[in-house]
């Protein structure tokens, strides 16, 4: 039976649904013949830029985020330093000083 079987009963069922005998070759023609994906084509490619920008647009995001993330993390680390003041030799927190070298 094989494929003209396959295309028999794809026939009746279209012709079930109220097509008539001739459409129902017909559109099964062109399904065969790739009609149907000439007219999806660009569809699709509009799908594929598009989730394609997203994705940069996302890994820019996240690289953005983590640079910004690793420069708050510096900036803490060196407004939150200790130095030693006085003879006593303790530890006292030090005034922040945002972006100095001392």
């Amino acid at each position: 039976m094989g494929g003209a079987g396959d295309r028999d009963r794809a026939v009746q069922a279209l012709t079930d649904l109220g097509f008539s005998a001739d459409k129902a070759r017909s559109v099964l023609d062109q399904m065969a013949n790739g009609a149907d994906r000439r007219a999806y084509g660009g569809a699709s490619r509009d799908a594929a830029d598009t989730v394609g920008s997203a994705t940069l647009w996302l890994s820019a995001t996240v690289l953005m985020s983590l640079l910004f993330g690793i420069l708050g993390g510096m900036l803490g680390v060196r407004g939150s330093r200790r130095i030693v003041r006085g003879t006593n030799r303790d530890p006292v927190t030090a005034r922040p000083r945002i972006l100095s070298k001392t």
